[in-house]
C-alpha cells in the first residue's frame, strides 16, 4: 500500500490476510480515522515513510507478532487522541518501533501514548528508543 492519503475513514488501513511475504505499508499520509492502521493479521509487515496524525488510535494490532516481525520504523506518528500505538494480543515477540517521530523527545510524554505490557503485563514490549528526534523528511506532511 503505497502513496495513499487515507481520511476521515472509520477503519483507516487494516490489513489481514495470508499476506504471502507479508505486507508493506509506505509513504501514505493517514489522518482523522477511528484507527489509523490495523494490524490483524499475523504476517510479516513493513510500515515506513508514513504521516499517521489526528485518528483515535495511530495504530492498532490486535494479533501476535510474527517472526520475521513485523517493523515500524522511519514514521510520523503523533497525535492521536487515545493511543499513539495499542496492542491487545497477550504475550508474543516485542514489536520494533524504533525510529519513528513521536512529535517529541521527551520519552516519559512518547511512553504515555503507548499501550503494551507497560500497561499491560500480558501485552508484548513496543520497543519505541532510539526514537527520531525531528519529523522523518521522507514521510507526507501532515
Amino acid at each position: 500500500i503505497v502513496d495513499n492519503c487515507v481520511f476521515q475513514d472509520g477503519s483507516g488501513i487494516y490489513l489481514y490476510g495470508p499476506g504471502g511475504s507479508g505486507f508493506q505499508v509506505t509513504h501514505n499520509l493517514i489522518k482523522n480515522n477511528a484507527t489509523g492502521i490495523t494490524i490483524g493479521s499475523p504476517v510479516s509487515t513493513t510500515i515506513e515513510y508514513n504521516t499517521i496524525v489526528s485518528n483515535t488510535v495511530g495504530i492498532a494490532i490486535p494479533g501476535p507478532n510474527t517472526n520475521p516481525p513485523t517493523k515500524v520504523n522511519l514514521n510520523n506518528i503523533f497525535g492521536n487522541t487515545n493511543y499513539n500505538v495499542s496492542l491487545s494480543y497477550p504475550a508474543g515477540l516485542p514489536y520494533d518501533f524504533t525510529s519513528n517521530w513521536w512529535g517529541s523527545t521527551d520519552s516519559a510524554a512518547i511512553s504515555q501514548y503507548i499501550y503494551d505490557f507497560y500497561d499491560d503485563i500480558n501485552l508484548p514490549v513496543v520497543t519505541y528508543q532510539p526514537f527520531a528526534v525531528a519529523p522523518i523528511p521522507d514521510a507526507p506532511a501532515p
